[in-house]
């Protein structure tokens, strides 16, 4: 199970990540996909107000209008939900693996110097 890394940074820090993550080839493929689903959220979302609207209109309220509306407006939500979670586990995960990274240069770092400090010491 992941951390919830991404979601305990400051506001500053999460546009740091989302900027860094995008800028990535995995990030850039994410990045359309994930508008595409937000994009066919909307044509859903609108889609169904039109429906409404020629509902009323004409005053057919059947039973299958009715029910492709609500179907509509449940995938439209579906879709903008399933997009947001997606971009916090991806954001998440590009997180956790930035911090193991500067850990891992961090800790390569103090080994170079405890080398330097004793090789000092015996010179």
């Amino acid at each position: 199970m992941l951390k919830n890394k991404y979601q305990r940074m400051s506001p500053a820090e999460k546009k740091e990540i989302k900027e860094k993550f995008f800028k990535t080839v995995e990030g850039n493929t994410i990045k359309y996909r994930l508008f595409n689903s937000r994009l066919y959220s909307c044509l859903l979302f609108a889609w169904a107000i039109i429906n409404i609207i020629i509902m009323i209109v004409t005053k057919d309220y059947s039973f299958i209008n009715i029910t492709f509306i609500i179907l509509s407006v449940l995938f439209a939500i579906l879709f903008i939900v399933i997009a947001a979670k997606i971009e916090s586990e991806k954001l998440n995960s590009f997180a956790i693996d930035e911090e193991k990274k500067n850990k891992k240069t961090t800790l390569e770092d103090e080994i170079e110097k405890e080398y330097k400090s004793k090789n000092k010491k015996k010179k």
